[in-house]
């Protein structure tokens, strides 16, 4: 139920969010690179490109069919995240197909500002290539799409879906879809978030979340699942700071009792770090106010708040 409420509720915001006549300041992407005389010679995905420079991530360039690639990658994507959003995402990529609006030759479009930071060479710029309008078109610039190599147009369709699922949850910029579209097409084995029940029906699990709701409005929600592997206690996050995961992010115990300082281990989550000051969430803690401290470096955001855990159930 709780799955098909999202769904709808992306499905109203992506239709909404294109009724009326103005610009909509979002869209892909690209590097563009000019020659000696000025004119575009090499135009390439941004979250491809950053991926190389900042992550070392290298693309594997497919065949010509850029559509067919896009969708195998929104497969993947789909089973990280645990849900029944493979149809989905590609119905949104369908739509992004059916409403791109090629722009006239040396017709150009207006920087976006949801870049956050980044990265470009010294010899190049960042260009608009897509951008929204309300009365539901998807404006291309043609000049930059006609350069694109296949593997790239791919990235850009992809990066354009899974952002847009990003933002259902209030994501405040384009870097975990960027980073998110670098790892897909370099081919990075990615495990999913993991947040699924036992096997065993009526098998049982920690769940920990924020207990005071102001704390909630202010910071975000958040939540994890406790569980055991390999002999070690593991925190895997299904939410922090209001921002759903889309890989398995988690962190280890390394104490039951005492003060535990813990980095967020996550391929595509980085510079995360969580104090719990009551060490290890257990059974004897349950239904309890845990003290917790959370830092997230990319934001340089600090802050406290407390979390409440019980046993869940999966029937």
């Amino acid at each position: 139920m709780k799955l098909k409420l999202t769904l709808m509720i992306f499905i109203i915001c992506f239709t909404k969010s294109f009724a009326g006549v103005k610009e909509v300041g979002n869209g892909g992407v690209v590097v563009s690179c000019k020659n000696n005389s000025g004119e575009i010679e090499k135009v390439h995905a941004f979250d491809l490109y950053e991926g190389t420079v900042l992550f070392n991530l290298t693309p594997k360039r497919t065949g010509n069919d850029f559509k067919s690639v896009a969708r195998e990658k929104l497969t993947i994507f789909s089973q990280l995240i645990n849900g029944d959003w493979e149809n989905n995402l590609n119905k949104f990529l369908d739509y992004l197909l059916k409403n791109m609006e090629m722009l006239p030759s040396v017709v150009g479009l207006k920087l976006t500002e949801d870049m956050g930071n980044i990265i470009i060479p010294k010899t190049c710029e960042l260009a608009q290539l897509i951008n929204y309008r309300n009365d539901g078109k998807i404006y291309v610039d043609s000049d930059l799409w006609n350069l694109l190599a296949p593997t790239d147009k791919a990235a850009i369709l992809v990066h354009e879906v899974i952002y847009y699922y990003l933002r259902i949850y209030s994501e405040p910029d384009s870097f975990r879809a960027r980073k998110m579209v670098a790892n897909l097409f370099s081919e990075t084995p990615l495990k999913s978030v993991g947040i699924e029940g036992p096997q065993n029906t009526n098998d049982t699990r920690i769940q920990c979340w924020h207990l005071n709701l102001e704390e909630s409005a202010k910071y975000g929600d958040l939540s994890f699942l406790v569980l055991k592997e390999e002999d070690k206690t593991k925190a895997r996050f299904q939410i922090i700071s209001g921002k759903t995961m889309i890989s398995r992010s988690e962190m280890t115990f390394d104490d039951e009792d005492g003060l535990q300082e813990l980095e967020l281990k996550s391929m595509i989550e980085s510079g995360i770090t969580i104090t719990f000051y009551g060490g290890t969430p257990t059974v004897e803690k349950l239904n309890k106010p845990m003290n917790i401290q959370v830092e997230d470096a990319n934001y340089g955001i600090k802050y406290s708040m407390q979390i409440t855990c019980a046993l869940r159930t999966w029937k």
